[in-house]
């Protein structure tokens, strides 16, 4: 037996709430601890000059002087 009518749903309805603020935690600190690899130093400038934070001529100087250091 239940206290009033409609409790039943009301714990469901809590559990399922309590579920999603589980996982939404979950993915939160996921991102935030660097669950990622870190880019790599041609991959940051490519992004860089797409965004367009950097000129060609310094993309392209930054771009050889990468390459020299392999």
């Amino acid at each position: 037996m239940t206290m009033f009518p409609g409790s039943g749903l009301t714990m469901i309805l809590l559990m399922v709430l309590v579920l999603l603020a589980g996982f939404w935690l979950l993915s939160a600190l996921r991102k935030h601890s660097g669950g990622n690899a870190p880019e790599d130093a041609r991959t940051l400038l490519d992004r860089r000059y797409a965004r367009g934070e950097i000129d060609r001529e310094t993309y392209l100087l930054m771009k050889r002087d990468l390459e020299e250091e392999d």
